[in-house]
């Protein structure tokens, strides 16, 4: 079992901290997951200049941000129950993963206007990578639900709430975007997490090259 962080030294972090944003590209957002931190030993992260963090549990989340809601902004990275959406989702600014169609339910029924998911697509292979279809602002205005009419759009970045992921191989993506192959024929060989019903429209995608 790990222990929690005691006598955090503001200076170090910092250092780390720095270190790390030395090896990133310029405006990497670097969260601190914060699950080990008590409430008290919050305040060594702020002063070590840590803007991001994230926790995993609802109880911690909230018992922290009575004291240090303003000192951070909050992501929610930890396997969210469909029961505590509710209570999650006015907190923090991004729920890191949905994987069960319980939860994507209960986002669709407390969301709001400002409710933002995305769809990740992984390609396997030494010529896949990972792109990412965004659903929220369309014409200024925001969609909650994802499942209503509006525009996915692909961004170069995650953004939102990730309500699906969709793994396939570099062969068999290929043969789905130039409609090599049937949907019947590719439906085994793609894995989707989360919003399984979102998921399956990967099928149906045609790639234009030009």
């Amino acid at each position: 079992m790990v222990e929690p962080f005691r006598d955090i030294d503001p200076g170090c972090v910092a250092d780390n901290l720095a270190a790390v944003r030395a090896e990133v590209p310029a405006g990497t957002e670097i969260l601190v997951a914060c699950k080990y931190v008590p409430s008290a030993e919050m305040g060594a992260l702020a002063e070590a200049g840590v803007e991001l963090v994230g926790e995993n549990r609802l109880n911690d989340l909230a018992e922290k941000q009575e004291r240090w809601r303003d000192a951070f902004t909050w992501d929610f990275i930890g396997n969210l129950q469909s029961r505590k959406v509710r209570d999650v989702l006015p907190r923090v600014r991004l729920i890191h993963s949905v994987h069960t169609d319980s939860v994507m339910r209960q986002l669709g029924k407390h969301g709001d206007d400002s409710t933002e998911v995305l769809i990740q697509v992984n390609v396997a292979g030494d010529c896949g990578g990972s792109w990412y279809l965004h659903y929220g602002s369309v014409d200024g205005r925001t969609i909650s639900s994802p499942h209503a009419a509006g525009e996915w759009r692909l961004v170069p970045a995650p953004r939102g709430t990730l309500v699906c992921e969709i793994t396939m191989p570099e062969a068999i993506a290929w043969r789905i975007f130039t409609k090599g192959i049937s949907r019947t024929e590719a439906a085994p060989h793609v894995r989707v997490d989360g919003d399984a019903g979102l998921g399956s429209h990967i099928l149906a995608t045609i790639a234009i090259v030009g």
